[in-house]
């Protein structure tokens, strides 16, 4: 509090203390009982004016945020930063400010410039950020002390990215480094403060997309492209780590092409490596349309009513029920990863993990399977759920020889549990203590 607002304050409690002895008699006793309750009225009003002055200057205190004693005002720094939004924390807003240290280096790429790295007119800047924090409703933002790394940035492709994660926020920062090449840099605000966040060790994430997807306000998801030996695409899964600031690398699937798909054309048909090129590239576009849809990695349990659900004819969704309208639920639901044959019909897989078949005649649902590659959910577990068993696969293992026989076709699956509950049928694929797929038919 300052001197000149201390002498306001001063006098705002004496006028509220002569006030309130004169209303409690020490005033002259002609008052009359309207000009008492006038007296009255402008005491409570002195002291909601204390309080508000009060309040406001809790607000604007930085302790939270001021990590040097280098601060710019707010006003100034609009004026100045690549980027600026309010980030999150425990609750607490806090504005964000990035500038560049050289303004000297921003350029604009020339005619004949274009690359992997931006096009003509393109901004680029190439050295070191700066990055200031100010309270939601403060004047001042504050310098904070981070690393002096330099990056090459194209500031026309929005490289800034700013993603909740829990309650906390994370700043992402993109660099184009190839043509299929991202390193992503990333800092979190941690109590009122910007810390860098470690990456398996590394200080950035390294994709070949900006793109990152937050599962569960715990996994941070995005993929590598690979252009050669070997063709396709990698996902790679993170866990987020608040108290250490940092990512763990915890799943990888691979949509490579495979060498045998390519020389083995006799088995597998001509163009049928092609074929999968673009059936994996589909899941990729799918992956970036669709923000529910999330490459499989076990995180999900199962619902612990899910006896109760197959009883009703479902899995996951109520709307979608054995023997009801496809057309009806497609039209609902319109989004899906793809539509495929199957024996006696066809089936649309969805992003929820569920794949739904329907009568290609009548056009109503006949089987729905839950894909078990989102559940982390054991064997043992499901059997908790729904019981024991009518049949199990593994009670009757095949011979070593029938084994060889049907490696590779259709007919090579895991074990299956057999179950009749209320009279539809639940066939659980497995292996070991790994659910592989819930497969509901049957019913009235």
């Amino acid at each position: 509090m300052n001197r000149k607002k201390g002498i306001q304050l001063n006098m705002l409690y004496g006028i509220s203390f002569a006030m309130l002895l004169s209303v409690g008699g020490c005033a002259n006793p002609g008052k009359t009982g309207e000009e008492q309750g006038k007296l009255e009225t402008v005491a409570v009003s002195a002291k909601e004016d204390i309080q508000k002055e009060e309040t406001k200057q809790e607000v604007h205190q930085p302790v939270h945020v001021k990590q040097t004693e280098t601060s710019l005002n707010v006003s100034e720094l609009e004026n100045q930063a690549f980027f600026t939004d309010n980030v999150f924390y425990d609750g607490k807003e806090v504005r964000l400010f990035v500038l560049p240290a050289d303004k000297e280096n921003i350029q604009v790429m020339a005619a004949g410039e274009g690359s992997a790295f931006g096009k003509p007119g393109d901004r680029r800047y190439e050295g070191e950020l700066l990055f200031y924090l100010a309270d939601a409703a403060g004047e001042e933002a504050y310098l904070q002390d981070t690393d002096s790394a330099s990056y090459s940035l194209n500031l026309s492709n929005e490289p800034f990215t700013v993603r909740k994660v829990g309650s906390q926020s994370i700043l992402q920062i993109a660099e184009i480094v190839e043509s299929n090449g991202r390193e992503l840099t990333l800092f979190v605000l941690d109590q009122g403060l910007l810390h860098a966040v470690s990456v398996d060790g590394e200080r950035v994430l390294y994709a070949s997309t900006e793109k990152v997807k937050v599962v569960e306000d715990l996994y941070l998801q995005t993929y590598l492209y690979f252009n050669g030996e070997p063709l396709g695409w990698q996902f790679q899964t993170y866990e987020w780590h608040p108290d250490e600031k940092k990512l763990s690398l915890i799943n990888e699937r691979e949509l490579f092409i495979e060498d045998e798909w390519k020389e083995d054309s006799d088995w597998y048909g001509e163009g049928f490596a092609d074929e999968m090129f673009d059936t994996f590239k589909g899941l990729i576009d799918k992956w970036h349309e669709i923000d529910s849809y999330v490459d499989p990695f076990p995180y999900r349990i199962f619902p612990d009513d899910l006896e109760d659900r197959l009883k009703n004819g479902y899995i996951l969704d109520e709307q979608l029920k054995v023997g009801l309208s496809m057309t009806a639920y497609k039209a609902k639901y319109p989004l899906h990863l793809g539509e495929y044959e199957a024996e006696g019909g066809s089936y649309f897989s969805y992003p929820d993990g569920q794949n739904v078949f329907y009568d290609d005649y009548n056009g109503n649902v006949y089987g729905i399977e839950l894909r078990g590659s989102y559940y982390k959910d054991t064997t043992s577990r499901l059997k908790q759920l729904l019981g024991e068993p009518v049949s199990d696969s593994a009670d009757y293992p095949i011979s070593d020889e029938d084994k060889e026989a049907i490696a590779g076709t259709n007919y090579d699956t895991g074990d299956i549990l057999d179950y009749e509950i209320d009279g539809y049928h639940v066939k659980v694929e497995y292996e070991g203590e790994e659910v592989i797929s819930i497969y509901l038919h049957g019913g009235g």
